[in-house]
């Protein structure tokens, strides 16, 4: 954990006056995690009596997990898959007019050209 997010949980502690622990820092730790994976503050007014941001993901897990999921997560990830698909898909592309290629020089003597349609397929 970096000094800078590290200072700033002790600043809370010390705020709270309690004690300066790891297991504070590890809980610290987990609620910003918990703060960034649903993209909702522990200090929301959604959070009242005993409700906090850790029973509302706990009450979640695992059947309803993606509905407590931050928008902004799902939409990033979406954008990398359709990536992954566009790459995946001109990889496969290039592939098979290699492989177009290779074949109509096999079964062809090659003369120095070659039809358009597999040059600019």
């Amino acid at each position: 954990m970096s000094k800078e997010v590290s200072k700033l949980f002790r600043i809370a502690e010390y705020g709270m006056g309690e004690e300066v622990s790891t297991e504070a820092d590890m809980y610290s730790y987990g609620i910003m995690l918990l703060e960034m994976f649903t993209g909702t503050r522990p200090t929301d007014s959604t959070f009242i009596d005993n409700f906090s941001l850790h029973n509302y993901v706990k009450f979640a897990l695992p059947s309803r997990v993606m509905e407590i999921v931050d928008s902004t997560i799902i939409h990033e990830e979406v954008e990398a898959n359709n990536a992954r698909l566009v790459v995946s898909k001109n990889q496969w592309v290039q592939h098979l007019l290699v492989s177009e290629i290779a074949i109509y020089l096999k079964n062809n003597s090659f003369h120095g050209t070659m039809p358009q349609e597999i040059l600019y397929a």
